[in-house]
């Protein structure tokens, strides 16, 4: 990973979470939780559909084969990452996080799906929405917690504007 894009890596983090931040605040929410996404397996079957995380997760994060993750996002502090890192016989796990990324969050690996869920419990602010599509997220927030339209709207249009760092990525990838 070259210089310029751990550099503007930083300053994406930071923009992402003034975005967040700002969006959090219209919508009377203390925080939210942003869930990376569940596999889906083919009945009776260990076929597995293709991955695809949430949207809403790799904005902050550039991991695109990483289900079962989840990043909480409080104001005015490190966001915390549940980094979903299973002891798997079969397939392998993901690698450990790596320092040009990794050092813009406060990462908490877990070994089961749902073992953020019991880190959290009981310790999350009053207000937080639950960002995602994953069944998991029903366990612990009301209906309307889930994807709220307001905060789910707010930061859609907010990843409208590219950073430069999204921008060089995507430069990056027409290359």
């Amino acid at each position: 990973m070259n210089q310029d894009i751990k550099d503007l890596y930083t300053a994406h983090v930071q923009s992402v979470q003034s975005r967040w931040e700002r969006a959090l605040q219209a919508e009377g929410y203390d925080a939210a939780l942003v869930h990376s996404g569940t596999p889906v397996y083919s009945f009776m079957d260990d076929y597995e559909v293709a991955f695809r995380p949430n949207p809403h997760f790799l904005y902050w994060l550039p991991l695109t084969h990483h289900a079962d993750s989840v990043l909480l996002i409080e104001p005015g502090k490190k966001p915390r990452l549940f980094y979903y890192q299973p002891d798997d016989y079969w397939y392998s796990p993901p690698s450990d996080p790596e320092g040009w990324w990794a050092d813009h969050f406060s990462i908490e690996i877990t070994r089961d799906a749902r073992e953020w869920q019991k880190r959290l419990s009981g310790n999350m602010p009053a207000r937080t929405a639950a960002i995602g599509d994953s069944p998991s997220l029903s366990d612990l927030f009301d209906g309307g917690d889930i994807n709220p339209d307001g905060l789910v709207t707010r930061v859609h249009i907010a990843r409208t504007r590219k950073t430069p760092y999204e921008i060089a990525c995507m430069a990056e990838s027409a290359r």
